[in-house]
């Protein structure tokens, strides 16, 4: 029901919004400038009203829809480093339910997950911030580094969504025909 009534709200966004231009213009990129249809748009849209749906949920109830076979020879080896109180930094895409793979990391190794973030909006960040510590994040913001150094003196883990370069300062890459940054380090 939860989704439904995601999914819907999400339509009636795409009918009034003013900016499906973008997602059209983004996903023609992708595409090979092959126009994608209206169908495709709609899904683009109800894809991330099920994102925001999973945000309202319990760490365990996201937990349990994840296969975490593919992260067992990694979580040993994180185990490995924890143990002798070293840092690990974990590099994930910002696309797609980030989120749910914190949970799950969350789940792996509890009080030790730090996600680095991009500051928003004051209600939005709070929102955002609070819902990720449910999950068993610690929020770090990316202007932060000496929390960032801290977490990672106490053999935590960070996790950092590499693909962003927040500053602009970094590399800037062809990615499907424009200009993209990417972070240096």
């Amino acid at each position: 029901a939860g989704y439904f009534l995601f999914e819907t709200a999400a339509m009636l966004l795409f009918i009034f919004s003013r900016k499906k231009h973008i997602l059209r213009k983004n996903l023609t990129r992708v595409l090979k400038d092959v126009s994608p249809s209206s169908s495709m748009l709609k899904n683009a849209y109800k894809t991330y009203a099920r994102y925001y749906f999973d945000l309202f949920q319990k760490r365990e109830t996201i937990v349990k829809n994840i296969d975490g076979s593919k992260f067992t020879p990694y979580e040993s080896k994180i185990k490995s480093l924890l143990e002798n109180k070293k840092g690990v930094i974990i590099t994930s895409m910002h696309a797609g339910n980030w989120d749910a793979g914190g949970a799950f990391l969350s789940s792996c190794f509890p009080g030790k997950i730090n996600v680095i973030v991009e500051e928003l909006s004051a209600p939005v960040f709070r929102w955002f911030s609070e819902t990720r510590n449910k999950w068993g994040f610690n929020i770090i913001r990316s202007t932060d580094i000496k929390k960032m150094l801290r977490a990672l003196n106490k053999g935590e883990i960070l996790v950092l969504a590499a693909d962003r370069d927040l500053e602009k300062n970094g590399y800037k890459i062809d990615f499907f025909g424009k200009k993209a940054h990417i972070p240096s380090g």
